[in-house]
């Protein structure tokens, strides 16, 4: 998504390193997000040497010289003076927050004097330079020494944050739920139906996921302490195992309504497995099912087979094998 430094391979002016230098930082070329988005890969463009070389390549938070992550890509030596276009991956989860200006960092040997990146429209000068004229460090940003090397160019890229709930659980289980009320709450619901809570600390509760929920989705999770009227919502995908709704025939005829219905759910395809489920007042409304059969509560997950028997009155039944699967 994001550019932070200088993808330009020629032109512009260039920035040398002094003897004494540690790290240098490409200012030109910040960036700032307009909306939360992940560090993702750096890059470089090389000029090998006669023998493999390494260059620490790193992100810093310019408004107070905090180094975000570094990553070390190592160029291959060679007869040298080879461009190598190399890249490596920066560890997941290193976020870059909006409106926050970051820069390209680049690390080397205190008396790497050939280290050079483009700059453009800008002139040579060392580390000082570049981080001063109301960019503030507050202190060194120190880098893993590398041996000497020139580098062309360098930057970093940054991807977009994959969103997602903030638990995943199956229908049926329970888990710790971490919130921010700062009271203990005395009502969780997911879907605004009512769950089972225990253990209700200021900082996390005990949930179990026994509300009535009949499909898998993600839901609004709401933490509520109703007393001190305070609460926080946070989500969770429920994950829901079963089997639908049958259609249930007679003779290539639907059924009329029916009541009574009794249903038997065996696991392993066989007639005589465990049994995992079992009915005896399900009902049907035209010769539909009125309900899914749910396997939440059970060992069954989705894609097991297993053996389903349906008596719909008087000796009148089938018996046969079905694939579990999601209800959604």
């Amino acid at each position: 998504m994001g550019i932070i430094g200088s993808q330009r391979s020629s032109g512009g002016g260039r920035e040398g390193r002094q003897p004494a230098s540690t790290y240098e930082v490409n200012r030109v070329d910040s960036y700032t997000p307009s909306v939360d988005e992940e560090l993702d890969q750096a890059f470089i463009d090389s000029e090998s040497k006669t023998s493999d070389t390494t260059i620490d390549v790193g992100v810093v938070r310019i408004s107070d010289g905090v180094l975000m992550s570094t990553v070390s890509i190592t160029s291959t030596g060679d007869a040298g003076g080879t461009r190598q276009v190399l890249s490596a991956t920066y560890p997941a989860g290193v976020i870059l927050q909006a409106g926050v200006e970051y820069a390209q960092v680049l690390g080397a040997t205190a008396d790497a004097q050939g280290f050079f990146i483009f700059r453009t429209g800008q002139v040579s000068g060392d580390n000082e330079a570049v981080v001063e004229a109301g960019y503030p460090m507050t202190g060194p940003i120190t880098l893993p020494g590398t041996a000497e090397n020139i580098v062309r160019h360098t930057y970093s890229t940054t991807k977009a944050l994959v969103t997602g709930p903030d638990y995943t659980q199956r229908k049926g289980s329970t888990f710790t739920v971490t919130h921010g009320i700062g009271t203990a709450p005395d009502s969780v619901t997911i879907n605004a139906l009512a769950c089972t809570i225990a253990n209700a600390t200021s900082t996390t509760v005990d949930v179990t996921v026994d509300a009535a929920i009949t499909t898998s989705g993600e839901y609004d999770m709401v933490i509520e302490d109703t007393v001190a009227v305070t609460s926080e919502t946070q989500t969770v995908q429920v994950n829901v195992v079963g089997l639908p709704a049958y259609t249930l025939n007679k003779d290539g005829s639907a059924l009329g309504n029916l009541t009574g219905v009794k249903a038997v759910v065996t696991a392993t395809g066989e007639i005589d497995g465990t049994e995992l489920y079992s009915a005896n007042d399900l009902t049907a409304t035209a010769g539909v099912m009125d309900s899914f059969i749910d396997l939440s509560g059970t060992a069954a997950n989705a894609g097991d087979t297993v053996t389903v028997s349906i008596l719909t009155g008087a000796n009148e039944g089938i018996t046969f094998e079905a694939t579990v699967a999601d209800i959604s």
